[in-house]
């Protein structure tokens, strides 16, 4: 900064068969044994499998030696099929994707029902909806026969990808299909990828039951594939500067009026990240409103806001850090251990700088890892003082990247760039932002950013280039040609979303600067016109 086993079956031992619970559903399709099989013998049972049972449930069934799958429900002794009972034990959650650069958040159930009938409603701006043939039969015993003319039926992920690059395709799929390309609707303001979901009242959800031979063994052991213990809600936001105009604004109306008005984005993440470009030290200034300087430090009591908005995961790659020297740096260091704030990509040693926060979060391993290439020298960490990591030639950085993903961490890079006041990448940062991409990092943020920037995927990854600011009093700024711009007040919070070991979505959460200070959520109008201009910023 300058300015997924099920329990449909006993083994052969005579213990019911229970679910798995530490492996992600699998998404290979299940070979079934066949009905004749030389093994069988004349006191095998059958089962029948509904063709609505999604691939990642069929998948993870274990069958006993005495049971095999029967080619239809008339000669089976136990069938795996859809039910009405809202008690049945299996529940299956779905959600309604769309491409990600889609401007629309929301859709109503009763205008998704009516697309899926035929009806001349057009939900999707005109685009078909995309599922596979198993999706499509599940809801079919909810919803009625489908209009085929509305669909687009995939074999695979592989395909549902396909078609919504070629089709700008919605689609209908299982969570467990969800990538991060998919952007998660939500139905009548009901969104699967936000903690406390209502699961019962949450309309894209279908339960299975074991009825027949086992059934009451089943019916004992509760399956879902989406479980709350394995997803981790991770908010990341770009600047904060709690000085100038910020700060008398704090002094005039409290310690946390600038996260008031998106507490709820902030405090209902299980992580939530910033970062502090400046150091806290009892020797700052008083703040005035009238201040515009560049050397900055913060009132210690300032640490409140940050403690108060669920802020725990505190970036040090800022080039503000030793604004004041060192001994701010030293100081703050200590009030973060004091207040249980954990930090990364600076610390109080060029060691201590370069070492990955490690976090393990409802059974998900994250690692950040951060860096500043852009200076200045005096704020960088060196062998004996405290400073920001410098990224050098980022060599350190991407083989740090590779060892944490062959240790089973899911690396989140994060980068005090060259500022930019544009959306647009160009190619030099395409560069080295698409490096640590390649290195096996699953998010690579741009910190530096007062102006949010664009956004690509990366082997299934996402680079985004800049968030804009969070708390820092840039209202407008005047580009070098002499025209002054307002999106220095326009902000991205992006929410990443992962499940049992996976990075799976991402939302764009946007914000307006008000009062030098308080980010406010967009209008309507105000989201579609930021998301416009960065999503063709972006290529998209």
């Amino acid at each position: 900064m300058t300015a997924c086993t099920s329990p449909v079956a006993q083994s052969s031992g005579g213990s019911p068969l229970k679910p798995g619970n530490e492996q992600r559903l699998s998404a290979t399709p299940f070979q079934p044994l066949p009905t004749n099989s030389p093994t069988a013998t004349p006191e095998a049972q059958g089962l029948w499998i509904d063709p609505a049972v999604p691939e990642a449930l069929i998948a993870d069934l274990t069958l006993p030696e005495n049971m095999i799958i029967a080619d239809s429900p008339e000669h089976a002794a136990s069938r795996l099929e859809p039910s009405s009972d809202a008690n049945a034990p299996i529940h299956w959650i779905y959600v309604l994707a769309a491409p990600f650069a889609t401007i629309q958040d929301n859709v109503s159930l009763a205008d998704l029902q009516a697309f899926w009938r035929g009806e001349n409603v057009q939900p999707f701006g005109g685009a078909p909806m995309a599922l596979s043939a198993a999706t499509q039969h599940a809801f079919e015993t909810q919803w009625g026969p489908a209009d085929s003319d509305n669909l687009r039926v995939a074999n695979d992920s592989t395909e549902l990808a396909e078609i919504r690059d070629s089709e700008k395709a919605w689609a209908l799929l299982p969570l467990e299909q969800l990538d991060p390309q998919w952007k998660v609707i939500s139905i009548d303001g009901q969104n699967p990828l936000v903690r406390g979901l209502d699961a019962g009242a949450y309309p894209l959800a279908v339960s299975f039951t074991l009825t027949g031979l086992y059934s009451d063994e089943a019916s004992q052991h509760p399956l879902t594939n989406r479980d709350e213990t394995k997803l981790t809600v991770l908010v990341m936001t770009g600047v904060t500067a709690l000085v100038r105009t910020t700060a008398a604004m704090m002094d005039a109306k409290g310690v946390d009026y600038p996260a008031s008005s998106i507490l709820d984005w902030l405090q209902n993440a299980d992580l939530t990240h910033t970062s502090n470009e400046v150091s806290f030290t009892p020797d700052c200034p008083k703040a005035h409103f009238t201040d515009t300087s560049l050397q900055m430090c913060s009132q210690p009591d300032y640490i409140n806001l940050l403690k108060d908005a669920g802020i725990d995961i505190i970036e040090l790659s800022g080039n503000h850090l030793n604004d004041y020297g060192r001994e701010p740096l030293t100081y703050t260091l200590d009030l973060y251990h004091k207040v249980g704030m954990r930090y990364f990509a600076g610390g109080s040693t060029l060691e201590e700088a370069r070492q990955p926060l490690l976090v393990e979060d409802h059974g998900n391993r994250l690692a950040f890892i951060g860096c500043n290439p852009a200076g200045p020298d005096n704020d960088w960490a060196t062998d004996s003082q405290p400073g920001a990591a410098p990224c050098d030639d980022y060599e350190w950085m991407k083989a740090k990247i590779r060892q944490l993903r062959s240790e089973g961490y899911l690396p989140i890079v994060t980068l005090q760039y060259f500022e930019a006041y544009r959306p647009n990448a160009l190619d030099w940062e395409q560069r080295d932002f698409r490096a640590l991409a390649d290195a096996g990092a699953v998010i690579v943020s741009g910190s530096q950013a007062h102006y949010p920037m664009g956004l690509e995927f990366r082997d299934g990854g996402l680079i985004h280039y800049g968030l804009g600011n969070l708390f820092f009093d840039q209202m407008r700024y005047t580009l070098p040609n002499g025209e002054i711009t307002d999106w220095t007040a326009r902000e991205f919070v992006d929410r990443h979303i992962f499940y049992d070991g996976h990075y799976i979505s991402t939302q764009l959460l946007t914000a307006r600067l008000e009062d030098y200070s308080r980010p406010r959520p967009m209008t309507d109008e105000e989201r579609a016109e930021m998301l416009g201009v960065i999503f063709s910023a972006s290529g998209w």
